[in-house]
């Protein structure tokens, strides 16, 4: 259903293909200023909801602004579906009551704030400078709370101050950590993984509450980059966090009715390899590998069982994995082989060491 999160996701969506293709995307809405172009990837999302379900559109609309310029969006909802930023544009500039509505919808929705966490430092700069230059021709007067956001000292996107802290190589104060944890509940998911990356560089021991962050990232992450990131950082810091308290809620996430969790579960196994040892992990991975209906689980599982070594190294498993070889896909047949001969060669190893 409709409401504030997921409309300053599908914002968050837009702006994020504005940043790929500005002059593209820009001249889709019909915006002849970058204002024009944020104003209406602010508010389409609830023309379609008005569209759609404009009794939820209203509801959702009435806590962020409720007055002249929100009725005059409501009743020509359907010209600015039409006609775009052009109309929007033109209204805008006619009418102060509606700037006060636009301006109260970017302020509750933080769309300023999202597009700077898609652009690096120069760019953002510069977009600053450039907002506050056509914020200028409506009159000093006109939208103080915008204004206020653009000269705010903090205007370096969170991925810039992100990547700037992983120069230090590792040595966070509890303040950047604080940080870290931040941008890992960022809604842009470039910033997450950044986060991710950074953390995984982490030489002491990480907080608790940014460990729990960083795991949930890895298992639920609705984006691929970040939720990668999040594994790759776990593994990095494997020894220092393989807890009994971590490997009971992977064990769990494997027999997730998400096949996404399921696999992500597999996926940080792997990653902490030797550390990953839990019998309850082994055993779930091995119904994982023989009886999902995923590929890409079964995949992740073969791979995550190589990598787990000694623990993973019995009977069982060595049969699993031989009957996953013959699986109809491809890479699960492949990840299955790899993983069969990496356990084989490691018990020829403890065997031979055993008899020496």
């Amino acid at each position: 259903m409709f409401d504030r999160k997921l409309w300053r996701e599908h914002i968050d969506r837009h702006l994020h293909q504005l940043t790929r293709n500005p002059w593209q995307d820009t001249a889709l809405t019909g915006a002849k200023t970058v204002f024009g172009y944020l104003a209406m990837r602010t508010i389409e999302p609830l023309l379609d909801e008005l569209d759609r379900e404009p009794i939820t559109a209203i509801h959702v609309l009435s806590p962020i602004t409720d007055g002249v310029g929100s009725n005059y969006l409501v009743r020509h909802a359907v010209q600015f579906r039409n006609r775009g930023a052009s109309r929007l544009e033109r209204d805008i500039s006619r009418l102060p009551e509606l700037r006060v509505a636009i301006e109260d919808m970017m302020i509750a929705l933080d769309t300023i704030n999202l597009i700077r966490n898609e652009l690096n430092s120069d760019r953002a700069e510069k977009l600053r400078d450039h907002l506050i230059e056509e914020l200028d021709v409506f009159g000093l007067d006109s939208f103080p709370r915008l204004r206020q956001q653009l000269m705010t000292p903090r205007w370096r996107s969170l991925y810039d101050i992100i990547r700037s802290l992983r120069k230090k190589r590792s040595h966070y104060t509890t303040e950047e950590l604080v940080l870290l944890r931040e941008g890992l509940l960022d809604c842009t998911p470039r910033v997450r993984a950044e986060a991710a990356r950074a953390i995984g560089e982490f030489t002491g021991e990480p907080p608790e509450s940014l460990l729990t962050k960083l795991l949930d990232v890895a298992l639920h992450d609705c984006d691929l980059e970040p939720r990668n990131a999040a594994a790759c950082a776990m593994g990095a810091l494997r020894e220092r966090i393989a807890s009994q308290q971590v490997l009971d809620r992977l064990a769990y996430s494997l027999a997730s009715d998400d096949r996404f969790v399921r696999t992500a579960a597999a996926i940080v196994l792997e990653k902490l390899g030797e550390y990953a040892g839990h019998p309850e992990a082994i055993v779930r991975l091995v119904q994982l590998l023989l009886n999902d209906h995923d590929a890409y689980a079964r995949e992740a599982a073969a791979h995550a069982l190589g990598h787990i070594g000694a623990a993973a190294a019995r009977p069982e498993v060595m049969q699993a994995l031989t009957s996953a070889g013959q699986d109809t896909d491809e890479n699960v047949h492949e990840a299955a082989l790899e993983a069969l001969i990496r356990l084989r060669q490691l018990r020829g190893t403890q065997s031979f060491s055993t008899a020496a």
